[in-house]
């Protein structure tokens, strides 16, 4: 597969995955403290929205990419 192709993929299957998701989060560690035998941790849990807009863009472009990346075959 050419380089083409498959930067064209990714860019279908993360505008995919952002049209099914909406988005995705993770968890950020803000603070740890031993006290002893006891842990403590802080965590805070952030989510990161994906625009309608972009992940259309990422659809048409990775189309686009495996368009051209066929054509140059």
């Amino acid at each position: 597969m050419k380089a083409l192709m498959v930067i064209g993929i990714l860019c279908i299957a993360l505008g995919v995955f952002g049209f099914a998701r909406g988005g995705f989060s993770y968890t950020k560690e803000k603070g740890k403290a031993d006290l002893g035998p006891v842990e403590v941790k802080v965590t805070d849990k952030e989510r990161v929205r994906m625009s309608p807009i972009l992940n259309g863009l990422a659809v048409a472009g990775g189309v686009a990419l495996l368009v051209a990346g066929a054509r140059k075959h």
